[in-house]
């Protein structure tokens, strides 16, 4: 007599074989969600990111651009919550929802892109991150993750406020952007007037300035055309030694961004005092690397760059 199948033993492998295949699935799609997760937080590393939205373009009807958010305080509040960005998202299916399209540019010019779902009414946004600039759609196969502290920014966007209306950013592919390093000469130590000089005679490919307050860019970073970053970097050629006055002074703060070839990036610190208002006092500064706590930003003992603060107050 022939043996005949053991249908609940073979049954039960089929369960153990189904259950096996279930696991492996489900550890594949949690090490995709970490692996997402942790590349919106990376990106998210920098906080002092410039952050611009996608938005119709005030001058020019059916375009659309990057639009900085204009405060500051806004700005890093917004990169701190997709800092905290956290897997999983449920929709509440409310009936007004609107997407939006972010951008965040770090001080290295290496950007990221983000598409944020805001439904009203809900107190948490849904992440997700875009392959790159729009029209790029969000990476396939990856549920959104959510982000709180977002819904009253969005909706004060979506009304019309917080975004420069004066500035647009120019896009590139990130797949063309290069990574620059924050260069701290040896010479700011013991003659920064020299190693101003010795900035002056590189190449630049662009060069930026903002306004300081309390320590921080107080708004968003501007590109300086052409012929103004020429006269710039001219007058930090003339930069003289000088002691800094004694004594508490009244005046302004400007923090300036210099990427020259090489991949390399000069960050300079300019006061410009009310009792010498034409010239400009001028330090290296060496900040904090994206994503580090606790570590100041370091700053040399300035020089003097006549004109300098003329310039920077006709901004």
């Amino acid at each position: 007599m022939k043996n005949k199948p053991d249908y609940v033993r073979l049954f039960g492998l089929a369960l153990v074989v189904a259950a096996i295949a279930l696991y492996v699935r489900d550890c594949g799609r949690r090490q995709t969600v970490e692996t997402n997760l942790l590349a919106v937080r990376a990106a998210a590393s920098d906080p002092g990111a410039l952050v611009a939205f996608y938005a119709p373009d005030p001058k020019n009807p059916g375009a659309k651009l990057f639009r900085p958010v204009r405060d500051a305080a806004v700005a890093s509040n917004i990169v701190a919550a997709l800092a905290a960005t956290e897997p999983g998202w449920e929709s509440p299916r409310s009936a007004l929802v609107a997407d939006h399209d972010v951008m965040l540019l770090g001080a290295d010019r290496r950007s990221a892109f983000f598409r944020l779902h805001h439904e009203h009414g809900c107190d948490r946004v849904a992440v997700r991150l875009l392959a790159g600039p729009p029209p790029a759609e969000p990476l396939a196969g990856v549920p959104p993750m959510s982000a709180a502290g977002l819904a009253d920014i969005l909706t004060r966007i979506e009304n019309g406020d917080l975004l420069d209306e004066t500035a647009g950013i120019r896009v590139f592919d990130p797949r063309d952007l290069v990574a620059f390093t924050n260069v701290w000469p040896a010479a700011a130590e013991t003659d920064p007037a020299a190693a101003l000089r010795d900035v002056a005679a590189k190449p630049f490919v662009r060069v930026e300035w903002a306004p300081v307050a309390d320590g921080a860019p107080s708004a968003p970073f501007r590109v300086l055309e052409p012929a103004a970053a020429s006269n710039l970097v001219a007058a930090l050629a003339s930069a003289e030694p000088v002691g800094f006055p004694d004594g508490t002074r009244e005046g302004d703060l400007w923090q300036l961004r210099l990427f020259a070839g090489g991949n390399e990036l000069y960050v300079l610190q300019a006061a410009v005092l009310e009792e010498r208002p034409a010239d400009a006092f001028v330090g290296f500064l060496a900040l904090p690397a994206p994503g580090a706590t606790n570590v100041p930003a370091r700053l040399s003992a300035p020089a003097l760059v006549p004109h300098l603060g003329s310039f920077l107050k006709s901004r």
